[in-house]
């Protein structure tokens, strides 16, 4: 049976997949795996049918995410219980902040908003703040890739540290929420370059037999399409 990757896609939660959709496409096909797009109605009827290998939770367009709204406290308990069982979870930029158990969003105009994150998913030792210094972009709620900007980041792979560039749209830095010290289950797989401390830009932890993955930036986006717009 081949493997299914869920991406949570709902209009009314204003998310912007169609560049992820495409760049998993491209990078395994291969593999033959399925991708499959879920609204917030359909989400926990593809969980339980299709028991996909991954869920996605995606970036939004524009700052205010609706996550905590429309997937339900059902549904999230629904992805709990499949991550632990073995599937892993990704979320990226909106979707990375809720992973946290505090979220400090900084924007370019407007207030600061401090809350508690989503606690469901165990990332209780973690909190997200953002935008970067320097990297903040005012958002036109449009998924034309206008607000996103290349910054730089270390990136662990098998040989060591490596310096790239990923493309970024005002997603968080995960710091330990109580200490200077992280916790020894986190796998830290990117951090921000130019940024004090280097804070890590992308992480992962166990949970259960699964793990969760969470990035601040957006390796999905390709150079062409966001140079276009």
């Amino acid at each position: 049976m081949n493997p299914t990757i869920l991406i949570y896609n709902d209009s009314e939660s204003k998310t912007c997949s169609a560049e992820l959709a495409r760049s998993l496409a491209n990078n395994f096909q291969h593999r033959a795996a399925s991708i499959v797009s879920t609204d917030r109605h359909s989400l926990e009827k593809n969980i339980y049918e299709l028991s996909p290998s991954v869920i996605i939770i995606p970036e939004i367009k524009g700052e205010e995410s609706l996550y905590s709204k429309h997937i339900t406290k059902s549904a999230q308990s629904l992805i709990k219980n499949h991550v632990n069982n073995g599937a892993m979870l990704v979320s990226f930029c909106a979707g990375a902040y809720w992973m946290c158990e505090k979220i400090t969003y900084n924007p370019p105009h407007g207030t600061t908003k401090i809350r508690s994150g989503s606690h469901v998913f165990n990332a209780v030792s973690m909190q997200a703040y953002g935008p970067l210094p320097g990297y903040a972009r005012p958002s036109n709620n449009s998924e034309d890739f206008g607000g996103c900007l290349p910054v730089p980041v270390s990136v662990k792979t098998l040989n060591g540290w490596k310096h790239e560039t990923v493309w970024y749209g005002n997603g968080p830095a995960f710091f330990p929420l109580n200490t200077h010290d992280l916790p020894c289950d986190i796998n830290v797989i990117a951090r921000y370059r130019r940024i004090e401390n280097q804070p890590i830009a992308a992480c992962s932890f166990p949970f259960g037999k699964g793990e969760i993955l969470m990035s601040g930036p957006l390796p999905h986006y390709l150079s062409h399409p966001v140079k276009k717009n």
